[in-house]
This record gives structure tokens, sequence and C-alpha cells, in this order.
């Protein structure tokens, strides 16, 4: 197979934002979450919980019912734990009153649906999430939370929709499996100069994400690398009835042991205009 039929290949199946993937998650049942072992784990921690966030800055927020076995992580996300290394951006994202929001995929809402619980009266947030059937969940997470009328659903995006929503000085919070290339660019969205921007990075896809990025901001932004941090289960009290097995399962996000979570090598870039 040659290099570029490969590639075609990973991009039909394997990208976060593939056909296949993306039909897969659109009609896959509840149930089938529990074919794996995190999916058990996440499905038993779920049981009898009322689905509420129970820590970090999104506290208070609720999942409907259907989310069991749809939301990825979610006992990560009620715990308060899904992605931790972002609490403190997150918080002072959420100090600047008035600010709007813009989330290039939303999934289900945690984050878009979170912001839209605690920003100031007047903003608004606008998420971007190709998956219809996660914008359907979204638009439940919204109207079990009471923000519909703080928050505008999209669609893909790409350069000039992103240009259109995004003001001068908004938060924006990038997490597009790997498309973070084509949506960065300054030259094509002018407010990127003055905006504050969390991205995801996905080097599997592009392995010089960091640095390019750092060299398109170099001249605006002050850049920090956010790296993923451990997790330890005595830190979670909610956690202490729960098998150790499960306990780690929950925390990692799926990842099955401390080698693979460590290996996985998440990381972030906070871009804040200098």
């Amino acid at each position: 197979m040659s290099t570029a039929a490969r590639h075609a290949w990973e991009r039909l199946v394997t990208d976060g934002y593939s056909p296949l993937r993306r039909g897969f998650r659109r009609f896959r049942p509840g149930w089938l979450s529990q074919l794996t072992r995190a999916g058990r784990a996440n499905w038993r921690f779920t049981a009898g919980s009322d689905l509420t966030v129970r820590n970090g800055p999104f506290a208070g927020l609720v999942y409907p019912r259907k989310a069991r076995g749809r939301v990825d992580f979610l006992a990560a996300k009620l715990l308060g734990s899904y992605e931790l290394e972002l609490h403190r951006v997150v918080e002072s994202a959420l100090s600047s009153e008035g600010r709007d929001v813009v989330v290039v995929g939303s999934g289900e809402g945690y984050y878009a649906v979170g912001f839209a619980k605690r920003i100031g009266s007047g903003a608004r947030v606008h998420a971007f999430e190709l998956s219809r059937k996660d914008r359907e969940l979204c638009d439940e997470l919204a109207a079990v939370n009471g923000v519909e009328a703080r928050m505008t659903q999209l669609g893909s995006c790409d350069v000039q929709s992103l240009a259109e929503v995004l003001l001068p000085r908004s938060f924006l919070l990038c997490d597009c499996e790997g498309c973070e290339h084509q949506l960065l660019r300054p030259d094509a969205v002018p407010s990127l100069a003055t905006a504050t921007i969390l991205v995801e990075l996905h080097p599997h896809v592009h392995p010089d994400i960091e640095v390019i990025l750092r060299g398109r901001f170099a001249g605006t932004h002050e850049v920090e690398a956010i790296p993923q941090l451990e997790r330890r289960r005595d830190e979670w009290p909610e956690l202490r009835a729960c098998p150790e097995d499960d306990a780690y399962l929950l925390l990692s996000e799926g990842w099955l042991d401390e080698e693979s979570w460590r290996s996985s090598g998440r990381s972030w870039l906070y871009l804040t205009p200098a």
C-alpha cells in the first residue's frame, strides 16, 4: 500500500472525525460500552449516581440519565478528575466577566454547557461539533441545566466559520482531533491575535504541531505547555468503595495501566495574549 493510500485509509477509519467513527458514535447503543473494561467500570460507577459533577470548575453540572453508556469518560467528568490538568486554566477563563467562549470539538457539551452555566450575563458560548448525536445530547444537557439561551450549537468548523463567531478577546477551547493545524491560523482568523486559546495537541496527526503553533503565535501570545498529570486514587473519596482496577480505569480515562497512561503523552498549549 502506498503512503498516500495508507494515510487516506487512516483518515477514513481512525481519525477522530472520520466518517466511520462519526457514524459509529451516532448509532451505537448505550449497552455496547460495557463490552470494554473501562465501559463496565463507568457503567458500575454511574449506576447509583445522580449524574451530577461533584468537583472541579463545573461542579453542579447535571447530566441526563441517557448519558450513561453514551458519554465518553462520564465517571471522570462526574468525579471532576476529567482533564484535571486544565482546571486552573478554565477557572482563569471564567474569571473574565462578559467574555464569549468558543468550543471547537464540544462533544456532548461538558465544556460548552459547563461554561454556559458559569459565564457572566451577556456572554455566549458557541459550540462546534460534527456529531449529530453529540449535538442532540448537548441540547438536552443544556436544557437540563437551564442554559439554552446562552448557547449556539454549530456543526463543522473551518477557518471561515471560526472567524465569524470568534470575537476579539474571546476564550477559545480547541480539541478537534488534529484539525488544530488547519484552524489555528491567525492569518485567516484575525481575532485569534487577541483570543486566549487552550488547545489539545494531537502529534499523532501532525508530529510537529507544537512547534508550528508556537511559531504562529510567537509575536502575539505567551505560550505555556501543559503536561499530563498523574491521578491518585486516595485523593478522590468517591472511589474508596470502588474496586482498585475500576478506580484506576476511571481516573485514567480508560487507560488500562500506568505505563499506558504515561505513554499516551496527552498535552495542551495555553496561549495568552502578550
